[in-house]
């Protein structure tokens, strides 16, 4: 036999009375501090039985005092709506669009999710559930952008014949000639990259992975099928092959920064260098 120590603020009434229904001895001692002053709601009751009855006892009541009745019973989880993948999409598409104004307006540092989720029309908590991070937020309209200029290429494969350089005017030309419109946002990104991407080198990082070095990649593998053809002027475009791509970077540069009041046309530039390097 040994002695228990039962709490019955724990369990249940019930305990006590099984067990002065099965033991002789129950000895009622109110719990006193050194000073004697009793300890308010608190009483223990020690009861000499062996371990393997006390167990047993305990055993068959585990609810708690204060435990509610029905917490026991199985818990039924809430059904919730889930969106179809097209609604998804499309608020996905919202919020990254909005994103892009507030970061255009305010900055990358200054942009808010508040705002961001007013312009996108939805609920902040759905921003959130989207994009928990604002570097996510950004990383997806790297991806939203990157999205469009791919569909674009994808949609004109090049043709049976057609030469580089040709390939590269029907195609190409229309879609860098975009960058000087306002509308398609996608000189403003640069500009934002190129003026807070040392203050945050987690966008120049996401921009580098998800716009530059795909595209870059594109080309480079262009260039090498025009060199193969005899269709290339300056050979050292196979050892620097980003010079396709440096004057799209000048004329976002000069217009979003050195000077926006007289800008030039990238899509100019851009023909130029075709010119330049391509029989």
């Amino acid at each position: 036999m040994t002695a228990v120590a039962i709490k019955c603020f724990i369990y249940s009434p019930s305990v006590l009375l099984g067990i002065c229904g099965q033991h002789i001895a129950l000895i009622l001692c109110c719990c006193f501090n050194i000073s004697g002053r009793r300890q308010p709601y608190r009483t223990t009751y020690w009861i000499r039985i062996s371990k393997v009855t006390a167990k047993s006892i305990l055993s068959q009541h585990r609810r708690p005092l204060f435990m509610p009745a029905n917490m026991n019973r199985p818990h039924h989880a809430r059904k919730t709506r889930s969106c179809s993948p097209e609604k998804t999409a499309r608020t996905r598409q919202q919020i990254a669009r909005a994103a892009l104004e507030e970061f255009s307006a305010q900055g990358f540092a200054r942009a808010s999710i508040s705002n961001i989720s007013k312009r996108a029309g939805v609920a902040k908590g759905t921003v959130y559930n989207y994009f928990p991070t604002k570097e996510l937020l950004f990383e997806a309209v790297l991806k939203e952008f990157i999205a469009t200029v791919r569909t674009e290429l994808e949609s004109s494969p090049r043709r049976n014949g057609e030469t580089v350089k040709a390939y590269l005017l029907r195609v190409m030309l229309p879609a860098i000639r975009k960058i000087d419109d306002a509308s398609t946002g996608r000189a403003r990104i640069a500009h934002l990259v190129m003026t807070e991407g040392s203050r945050f080198p987690v966008i120049a990082q996401a921009y580098l992975r998800e716009i530059h070095q795909p595209l870059q990649q594109a080309m480079t593998q262009l260039i090498q099928e025009a060199a193969s053809a005899g269709e290339l002027k300056a050979e050292q475009l196979l050892c620097f092959p980003c010079l396709l791509l440096a004057p799209n970077w000048f004329g976002m540069v000069y217009n979003e920064v050195l000077n926006p009041a007289a800008p030039v046309s990238t899509g100019d530039l851009f023909e130029a260098g075709i010119g330049a390097f391509f029989r």
